[in-house]
């Protein structure tokens, strides 16, 4: 994710706005769940297909942003982030420490980085890279083509992974009327792919824009719903890329003073007034038979992947799919699948 800071001449006098952040704040990965929806939600109105972005990232270089912030455009950071910032650069470091000692196989690594490109412009970049294996990986010679159903009711075929096996740790599904959910875990134990789908004819972005979607990882988290023994799953191969321009997105969640060169208050930072010019994203998911790979270039590039296991059932058609950490609620990586083809 880049954040692009530019100088600008001095600012006059600013406007006020009331103060929306609630007394008493939430804690960071319920203020993390909510950005992270909201900025999803305004995503998919965009339209594109496939889009993936890590809503951590975002909220990581923002919160960074933040603490050169000042005045009304502070509070505009405390507003959208749903924390204020000092209580935000030490909970976010400690989450950081955690989310890199997640165990196994798993390396999960964040950066954060100042560039001055030039007199003008400072490039604030934040970077998540995760390398991680599933519990159980997909057999090579079991992957064959299959039908994925888009949402006009059209037929593709695509390569999906296939196989039937046994975890050591018990799978978590959960199902209703209206959508069903499982989750696969990664070998460290405590991060998971999330996959969901409505099941009742609604369309997966109509799906997400109504759902609360931390309300089915809270069922996913429930014992009644662990599923143990043998399974059978099946999930299209995917290699997606995935870029965004942000800045107006955040200006609709609250943003709006930071990006306002004569009113943006960085006065924390030294030697000239800068503002946010311009906020960019990047994301890539890969899947394969072993696990996920990223490469992310301090850029907020992912690759990541995905695997399917509801026992008969196939993801073959649109869903989302979250990347999660069970051991501290957040949300990684999420992404929704239009069509595996392109």
């Amino acid at each position: 994710m880049i954040v692009l800071l530019s100088g600008c001449g001095s600012p006059p006098q600013q406007t006020f706005f009331l103060n929306t952040a609630t007394s008493d704040p939430p804690s960071l990965n319920i203020a993390m769940s909510d950005f992270s929806q909201n900025l999803f939600r305004l995503i998919l109105a965009e339209g594109e297909e496939n889009p993936v972005i890590s809503p951590f990232s975002v909220y990581y270089a923002l919160a960074m942003a933040a603490i050169d912030a000042q005045g009304e455009t502070l509070q505009e950071f405390t507003n959208v982030l749903g924390m204020p910032s000092y209580l935000l650069a030490s909970q976010l470091a400690e989450l950081a420490l955690c989310l890199s000692e997640a165990g196994g196989n798993t390396q999960l690594d964040l950066a954060y980085s100042i560039w001055f490109t030039d007199e003008t412009s400072v490039l604030l970049e934040s970077s998540l890279q995760l390398n991680a294996g599933w519990s159980s990986a997909f057999r090579p010679m079991l992957t064959t083509y299959c039908i994925f159903y888009l949402a006009s009711g059209e037929g593709i075929e695509v390569p999906f992974l296939k196989d039937t096996s046994r975890f050591w740790e018990p799978a978590r599904l959960y199902a209703t009327d209206y959508h069903e959910a499982v989750m696969l875990p990664y070998d460290c134990e405590r991060l998971g792919l999330v996959m969901i789908r409505p099941t009742n004819g609604v369309t997966i972005r109509d799906f997400v824009l109504t759902t609360n979607l931390m309300d089915i990882i809270v069922n996913l988290e429930e014992p009644d719903y662990y599923f143990g023994g043998l399974v059978s799953w099946q999930v299209p191969i995917l290699n997606v890329s995935f870029e965004a321009t942000m800045g107006d997105m955040l200006k609709t969640l609250g943003l709006e003073l930071a990006f306002d060169k004569h009113y943006a208050d960085f006065s924390m930072v030294e030697e000239s007034v800068v503002f946010i010019s311009d906020v960019k994203h990047k994301g890539v998911i890969e899947v394969n038979q072993q696990g996920s790979t990223s490469t992310s270039l301090m850029t907020g590039r992912f690759i990541l992947d995905m695997a399917k296991k509801l026992p008969i059932r196939t993801f073959d058609s649109p869903f989302m799919y979250l990347v999660y950490d069970f051991y501290t609620g957040t949300i990684l990586l999420m992404g929704v699948v239009d069509n595996p083809h392109i």
